[in-house]
């Protein structure tokens, strides 16, 4: 992956930096074409590594006193221009690393903290000989780090810090139940116990004692009482006017773009703006799916609503064969397999040229997700809504499935820790309000840890953008009273008032457009009463019968076309005979590939633990190369 890495070390001399640097950045060099940058300085070393047709150049900068790398993008490197008096020359030419580092003179670190994008900097101090790890505020620029008493690794893949000689690859046993409960391991785990990962809006420093201490400078807030309500109206509009801004602002009539379309309301609503604000440059939509899935019809009816070009990626059965290794190596295990269709879009992106990826990662979660509220309405007590809110979590693997799977003595170490985690996460939240409690660990913790997958999975050949990340936006959503986000009801009023081309093709979740009638919702209504016979359906209504929210077919991609392979690698699995009981395990593979059961997740989860064992533990060459 495009980003940084770097190594303070007090004990090595300045060609073992040199070395060890190097080979860092050598392994987040994997992406090409690609360049890499890297300073050698007394006692530290910086690698920054980007991709051809990233938009920023010179990420390492330094002076007497500081040297700073950086890796990310940047929402608002006009305004940094402007608040240093630059003149508009200098501030369109001056490298980031370069601006970054006059930030810093001006501000310290603190400077940091208030920049609109996401991002990872690294900071050596020269004379005080220490480092400062800073991450944006949602931490939607990973940096994991291993640290000891006289050393610091640290990087945007950990793939760069386990090779060391003196790492120790001791296996997180709690990462490891996370994940197997929540798709995703909790807070600052990974697999390994001595790799990390930094958390959002954090000034991490190391210093010659080798003291290392964190510092939070900022967390989400939320509407209060004490706010100002306005007309539904006001949110309405202000709602379309920050979303254009933030999208303006990621691109430029350069731009070549690629637009994944869904029938969901995040990727309709940029396929909306862009064709209202006549963007200039080219911009392509693609859907993948199986061809009767919403995702595909739908996408393709909005990109004719607009005029956009649109095409078409069928997920094959053969997926899971063909791209989960290559796609556990590049998320390195943190995200279960199952999406490693992700994938196929790499050949179109490269075929046509894309540079921008333009994704709706986050909107629908912070603009009223309904999902994460079921079954609170109106109920008081927190441990209650906790316990709802876990269960709609754990997805995967539930507790009581936990106890049967995983061996009793690994078990007994792990037991209730992941809801713990999410108990913990619900108390932190900084609003008292049960809306926004139910909401914060999934901002926090699913949407950083897991669904972000859907930035980091396109940054290896594009520029990953989301409008929705934009500071002013969730700012502004965060702060609309909760009674006009629910069941995303605002969002909805926003695209039929400002985007009608986008609002008029169907949405997903109703098979009906945004902006349908009560005539045609009491139709369509009549309609699915008909399909529920079997003789409409076998006949006037088989196309329509045909249509699912199953994009992934996932029950024949493991069942056929990807069956000998998922089996091969979880089958006798001797790591995951250490974790799990094998019994159990080939009982659950046996009722999923037999049809008798749908066990897809776990089977996917499992299959994507032994691959990631098999990849960094024992370090075994990928077959992709």
């Amino acid at each position: 992956m495009p980003g940084i890495a770097g190594i303070v070390d007090f004990r090595a001399d300045s060609i073992q930096m040199d070395q060890n640097i190097r080979r860092m950045a050598k392994i987040l060099n994997h992406t090409s074409p690609s360049a890499e940058e890297i300073y050698i300085l007394n006692h530290a070393a910086l690698a920054a590594v980007r991709i051809e047709n990233y938009p920023y150049h010179n990420l390492i900068a330094q002076n007497e006193q500081i040297a700073l790398v950086f890796w990310g993008y940047l929402g608002n490197h006009e305004e940094l221009g402007e608040n240093l008096d630059l003149s508009p020359m200098n501030r369109e030419g001056i490298p980031a690393g370069d601006l970054l580092l006059q930030v810093y003179s001006d501000a310290g670190a603190n400077g940091f903290c208030d920049l609109n994008g996401r991002y990872v900097i690294a900071l050596w101090d020269k004379k005080e000989k220490s480092l400062k790890l800073i991450t944006d505020r949602y931490g939607f620029c990973k940096l994991y780090y291993w640290v000891s008493s006289t050393r610091i690794l640290f990087s945007s893949e950990y793939k760069a810090i386990i090779w060391h000689k003196e790492f120790p690859k001791k296996i997180d046993e709690q990462g490891i139940a996370d994940f197997m409960a929540l798709g995703f391991s909790a807070e600052d785990r990974t697999f390994f116990s001595h790799v990390k990962l930094l958390s959002p809006a954090t000034v991490a420093t190391f210093n010659t004692d080798g003291d290392f201490s964190v510092r939070r400078y900022w967390d989400y807030s939320f509407h209060t009482d004490d706010d100002p309500v306005f007309p539904e109206q006001y949110y309405v509009d202000k709602f379309a006017e920050i979303l254009t801004i933030a999208t303006k602002r990621q691109i430029d009539s350069a731009n070549q773009i690629c637009l994944p379309l869904s029938g969901g309301l995040d990727s309709r609503t940029l396929a909306g703006i862009l064709n209202k604000i006549d963007y200039q440059g080219k911009v392509k939509t693609v859907s993948y799916g199986n061809p009767y899935c919403y995702d595909v019809v739908y996408g393709k009816r909005i990109a004719e609503k607009i005029g956009f070009d649109h095409s078409y990626v069928p997920i094959e059965s053969t997926y899971l064969k063909d791209f989960t290794e290559r796609f556990v190596w590049l998320m390195e295990g943190t995200v279960n397999c199952l999406n490693a269709h992700m994938l196929l879009t790499y050949p179109f992106i490269e075929k046509n040229n894309l540079d921008i990826v333009m994704t709706g990662f986050l909107g629908d979660t912070i603009s009223g997700s309904g999902s994460f509220l079921k079954g609170i309405e109106g109920e008081r007590n927190d441990e209650v809504i906790i316990k709802i809110q876990y269960d709609l979590f754990a997805d995967i693997m539930k507790e009581n499935d936990l106890a049967v799977y995983m061996k009793q003595d690994l078990y007994e170490n792990v037991r209730g820790k992941t809801f713990e985690a999410m108990r913990s996460q619900y108390y932190r939240c900084p609003s008292r309000s049960k809306y926004f409690r139910t909401r914060y660990f999934n901002i926090h913790e699913r949407q950083r840890r897991y669904t972000s997958f859907n930035l980091y999975v396109f940054d290896f050949v594009a520029v990953a953008t989301s409008p929705f990340l934009d500071r002013d936006f969730v700012d502004f959503i965060l702060h609309v009273p909760p009674v006009l986000m629910l069941d995303r009801n605002l969002y909805k009023k926003m695209i039929i008032r400002h985007l009608p081309k986008v609002a008029s093709a169907p949405y997903n979740k109703t098979k009906l457009p945004l902006n349908a009638s009560w005539i045609r919702k009491g139709l369509h209504w009549r309609w699915e009463s008909l399909n529920r016979n079997s003789l409409i359906r076998a006949t006037i209504g088989r196309r329509y019968a045909k249509m699912n929210d199953n994009y992934l077919n996932s029950g024949v991609a493991a069942r056929e076309g990807s069956r000998q392979f998922v089996i091969k690698h979880i089958r006798d699995n001797s790591f995951l005979s250490e974790y799990f009981k094998m019994d159990r395990v080939h009982q659950l593979l046996d009722e999923h590939m037999s049809g008798k059961k749908d066990e897809y997740g776990k089977v996917t989860a499992l299959l994507t633990l032994s691959l990631w064992h098999k990849l960094f533990v024992e370090n075994e060459k990928p077959t992709f190369e």
